[in-house]
C-alpha cells in the first residue's frame, strides 16, 4: 500500500481550515440575526397570561414555572 499522497493531504487540511474559520467568523453573526428574528417581546413589556387555578398548588406550580422563566 502507498498510502495517500501529501499533496492530497494537505488540501484536506487546507479545506478544513478554511471551513474551520468560515464557521467561527460566521456562527457570531447568524446568532445574532437569529436572536433578534426570535426576540419578540421588549424586555420591559408586560405580559399577562390568562391561566386558571382551582387550588393553591396549582398557583405555585405556576409561580415556579414563571420563576423558571424570569430566572433564564
Amino acid at each position: 500500500m502507498k498510502g495517500i499522497p501529501a499533496y492530497i493531504i494537505g488540501i484536506v487540511r487546507g479545506v478544513s481550515t478554511v471551513v474551520g474559520i468560515s464557521a467561527m467568523l460566521l456562527y457570531p453573526v447568524c446568532a445574532l440575526l437569529h436572536f433578534n428574528s426570535a426576540n419578540h417581546f421588549k424586555s420591559s413589556e408586560v405580559v399577562e397570561p390568562m391561566v386558571g387555578m382551582h387550588c393553591k398548588e396549582c398557583a405555585k406550580k405556576i409561580k415556579k414555572a414563571i420563576k423558571k422563566i424570569d430566572d433564564e
